[in-house]
This record gives C-alpha cells, sequence and structure tokens, in this order.
C-alpha cells in the first residue's frame, strides 16, 4: 500500500467522532471549529513507508486543542500528560 486506504468523508466523519470525546490530551471540551489534528504517536516517528502510512491512518488521528497538541510536540500523546488548557 502506497497511500491511505480511507476517504475525506472516513476522515470527516472519524474527526467529528473524535471531537464528541473533547481533547485527546487534556480531555477538556473542544470547539467544532477550533482545533488541531494530533497524531497520537507523532509523524516524526516514521522513518519508513510503512511507518508513515501508521502514523496517517485513522488509528492515529485524534483532536486536540491547539495548545495543547502544540505543547506536546513529538512526544506520544498520553491523556492528561499536561495540565489543563
Amino acid at each position: 500500500m502506497t497511500h491511505v486506504d480511507y476517504t475525506s468523508t472516513d476522515l470527516y466523519n472519524h474527526i467529528n467522532n473524535e471531537l464528541k470525546g473533547g481533547c485527546c490530551i487534556c480531555g477538556k471540551e473542544i470547539e467544532k471549529d477550533n482545533f488541531h489534528i494530533a497524531h497520537i504517536i507523532p509523524a516524526s516517528f516514521a522513518r519508513t513507508k510503512e511507518d508513515v502510512l501508521l502514523v496517517y491512518s485513522l488509528i492515529n488521528l485524534s483532536v486536540a486543542h491547539a495548545k495543547c497538541n502544540i505543547s506536546l510536540g513529538d512526544r506520544i500523546v498520553i491523556p492528561k500528560l499536561l495540565p489543563a488548557c
């Protein structure tokens, strides 16, 4: 496989579902029009083509507050790693 195996509709539905759970980092509610897409395992960890496909797979994508996601940097997402926003 050389590309992600989901459509833009799949991504849209996944993100809308993730929004219901709040920020994947601090757990607080997220506004539907103001969020970052967060990688649970950071994209910077990818070393091979297979790694790239994994880090961009839907199971590795969630939503976060911009402040939380930027503060996280290239660390793996562990819920409530950061102080509440």
